[in-house]
């Protein structure tokens, strides 16, 4: 009979983590301890359920090239075979924005995704989702399934935190993947795209002084935290676009006020997209076996992340910070904390207590809720293309020493950096043959051939440990003509190559796998 049952177990759809709602302000993690993501632990296998259905529908996305050039030898002797490749080919004719659909992100297919690699993941400094980031990952593999599991595990975990992330325009010329990029919060890699993404955060877009902005931001001030967010916002957005053009033509009132309805219009429309597709998601504690710390004796010392805390992200152990509302204020005049502090009581809200620095400067209100708006990351995948043909069976190979666009835009807006690394990421496929490389980066697309499982685009089931460093502060931000901007530049680069070196060899014995003996050789 307990043969019987363990048969039908198989068979059955795992049971998905139950998750209670924790509110942004208390997104915590055990700092410097590898967990295991949806309810797994260090022994955890499988079912034959949850690996047919990821090794089937894994192989699909990876090989949909595949799966096109064999509909297209096949149009010719089948007329089925030429309507679907031509529905397909139709699809690229559809917009496809970066939409991040929660009920996507968090749907049961990558929920087995992330169990058939068994995805962990340790954070050296808990995230602050009031904060905006830029994250580095590295390496990009034969395929980019690192940043698709880190995603979507964000997404679950960190629910009402935005993360998006940056692919190569090839991508969005191929059919299926470039609409699930899309509900996966992804857009091409642009400058354009990389600022506007940004500026969906706390910081708003960048902000370019001139004569008629410094008169407008003197008559912003004396507007309502609404129309001040809006205005400024848009007379940031006109002035980047005019930088993008290498000229900065004066702005006049009216052309700021047609901005700020414009950039107030569609942040309420992406609101009202999120709302819409956003699931009741809650957040749980996640399982450690690696970790041996006691239970937190009291809810301040879990929010304090205090030694022997365990304490993860999500867990709703502790309630919401003190309330600013009812703590003296020493500001003669109407400040943003006051009157944010007070939209929310009038909402019915109680405001937690900044638990950053960056937080102390007054809250930021999002127009399209009402509610304190959270911050925004956006992360690429630094090596691109060229790590593609990086992978080697003895040491692992990143690019990155002339890669320095990503520390401009974060120095650009003021946005800390996060290094991450994927072990892992480079054994689950491979890719090649390497004498296409020259060719590949030429045209800015993948050309070759993926393969992992029996020769077929199918990953290897190797487990991925995704760790975060700590964030690389770039300091206040700096406009790029600025006379010191390249040597401040060059400056954060070399200290980012040194952080993403440390976090390697720091983190690679957690790992496991032959990596103790596997150096990182950074090009």
């Amino acid at each position: 009979m307990s043969a019987a049952w363990g048969l039908i177990q198989q068979l059955l759809p795992e049971p998905a983590p139950v998750r209670k709602y924790c509110h942004p302000s208390q997104y915590r993690t055990v700092e410097n301890v590898r967990h295991y993501s949806d309810g797994m632990h260090k022994l955890y296998q499988p079912n034959f359920l949850t690996v047919a259905v990821s090794t089937i529908t894994l192989g699909l996305y990876i090989g949909v090239p595949h799966v096109l050039l064999g509909l297209f030898a096949a149009s010719f002797f089948s007329r089925a075979a030429l309507i679907v490749l031509a529905l397909l080919v139709g699809s690229l004719f559809l917009p496809a924005k970066p939409l991040r659909i929660q009920s996507v992100l968090s749907s049961y297919l990558f929920l087995c995704w992330r169990r058939y690699f068994k995805f962990s993941y340790l954070f050296e400094r808990s995230l602050d989702c009031y904060q905006d980031y830029v994250i580095a990952q590295f390496p990009h593999g034969a395929f980019p399934l690192g940043c698709i599991l880190g995603g979507t595990f964000m997404a679950t975990e960190y629910p009402e935190y935005y993360c998006y992330a940056m692919a190569a325009p090839s991508a969005f010329l191929v059919p299926i993947w470039r609409h699930v990029h899309a509900w996966l919060g992804t857009e091409t890699c642009t400058k354009t795209h990389f600022h506007h993404l940004l500026g969906l955060g706390v910081q708003g877009p960048l902000k370019r002084h001139s004569a008629s902005g410094l008169a407008l931001e003197a008559s912003v001030d004396l507007k309502s935290p609404f129309a001040a967010a809006a205005d400024g916002a848009a007379g940031s957005c006109a002035d980047s676009a005019a930088d993008d053009h290498g000229h900065h033509p004066g702005r006049s009132m009216s052309l700021n006020h047609v901005g700020s309805v414009s950039l107030h219009r569609r942040r309420s429309l992406a609101g009202s997209l999120r709302a819409t597709f956003k699931q009741p998601h809650s957040l749980s504690d996640t399982e450690s076996s690696d970790s041996d710390s006691e239970p937190c004796s009291s809810p301040a010392a879990a929010a304090a992340g205090g030694p022997g805390c365990r304490f993860s992200i999500g867990s709703n152990n502790s309630s919401l910070g003190e309330s600013v509302a009812g703590s003296a204020c020493s500001c003669t005049g109407p400040c943003s904390n006051c009157c944010n502090a007070a939209l929310l009581g009038s909402k019915g809200l109680t405001p937690a207590q900044p638990h950053s620095s960056s937080s102390s400067q007054g809250w930021v209100i999002d127009p399209a809720t009402g509610k304190r708006k959270t911050g925004v990351s956006v992360g690429l995948m630094v090596g691109g293309i060229a790590e593609m043909f990086m992978i080697r069976k003895d040491h692992e190979r990143i690019k990155l020493r002339d890669r320095k666009g990503f520390v401009r835009i974060a120095l650009e807006h003021g946005t800390p950096i996060l290094p991450v690394y994927m072990f892992g990421a480079n054994q689950v496929l491979d890719f090649g043959p390497p004498w296409l490389q020259r060719l590949s980066r030429k045209m800015r697309a993948s050309v070759g051939i993926i393969y992992g499982r029996w020769g077929l685009p199918v990953p290897r089931r190797v487990p991925i440990f995704q760790v975060t460093g700590r964030p690389l502060p770039v300091g206040p931000p700096m406009r790029k003509d600025h006379p010191d901007f390249q040597k401040r530049v060059d400056e954060l680069h070399a200290e980012f190559i040194c952080e993403i070196e440390r976090l390697y060899y720091t983190h690679r014995g957690k790992y496991g796998h032959g990596f103790e003996n596997r150096p990182l050789v950074i090009s």
